[in-house]
């Protein structure tokens, strides 16, 4: 019949099986009622699907991307590489799963991509990766590592990282080197960035007597962003990255 999906199938454009009689690029489905088939199949799953959406039981397409863009950054903590991930995953490019990572938090994506990264985070995230120097790029920028997110709230955008779960310890001595400029920023962990973030300012209160806080001048000399080091000021105030008071760690929580 014209117009209609005959019985015979064969195999269409985009890998769904069509009849002899189908002008549709794809058969049997949402998708391919929407690519103009008409068969009984295509029919009755627009009809479920439009009903489900006029009682408020749509299907999620679109997801924050605030999860994925953690679980990306966590496995750079520990050493993979975007060239190491976008071979896990099989398909897309290095520079696909970095410009998922590097982007700000907020706004929203795909649905699809966001569960293969977790499903990806899930199985690299217990074994460290091959890159040293993705490690100490990672931790320069301060990305906290997987043993420093909960996964029941590293899709919430109010969560923090788990302190408790990281180094805290400070080396007074390597933070004097790293202001003297004889140790790198990157060989220092959280708690150490933000000891030398302070002790650039009361250094430079004795030097200059600057009249702001000199951001920029400590982002030039340790080679990170002004975003980086706002974010340091607030880790000393004891705030998160958006200025929220940081939630009690599970250690804390126990000790109380």
């Amino acid at each position: 019949m014209t117009g209609r999906c005959a019985t015979t199938r064969r195999r269409g454009r985009y890998g769904q099986r069509t009849g002899p009689g189908c002008v549709a690029p794809a058969h049997g489905d949402y998708y391919a009622y929407r690519r103009g088939c008409r068969c009984p199949e295509a029919r009755e799953e627009w009809r479920i699907y439009n009903k489900r959406l006029r009682e408020g039981r749509g299907p999620v397409r679109r997801v924050s991307r605030i999860g994925t863009v953690r679980r990306l950054r966590a496995l750079a903590a520990i050493g993979w590489r975007w060239q190491d991930i976008a071979a896990a995953r099989g398909f897309g490019t290095w520079q696909a799963v970095q410009d998922l990572a590097i982007r700000e938090q907020g706004g929203i994506m795909d649905v699809s991509t966001a569960n293969e990264i977790a499903a990806l985070y899930h199985r690299l995230s217990g074994t460290p990766g091959p890159s040293e120097r993705t490690r100490r790029r990672s931790a320069a920028k301060g990305w906290a590592p997987p043993l420093a997110w909960d996964d029941d709230t590293i899709d919430d955008p109010d969560a923090v990282p788990n302190v408790g779960g990281v180094d805290t310890s400070v080396d007074v001595v390597l933070v004097r080197r790293a202001l003297a400029g004889q140790a790198p920023y990157a060989a220092l962990n959280r708690a150490e960035q933000v000891a030398l973030w302070q002790a650039y300012q009361r250094r430079a209160n004795e030097v200059w007597a600057p009249t702001r806080p000199p951001r920029r001048e400590f982002a030039e000399k340790f080679g990170i962003t002004v975003t980086q080091v706002d974010a340091l000021t607030n880790a000393a105030a004891g705030l998160n990255s958006r200025g929220k008071p940081l939630r009690p760690t599970t250690i804390q929580r126990e000790a109380a």
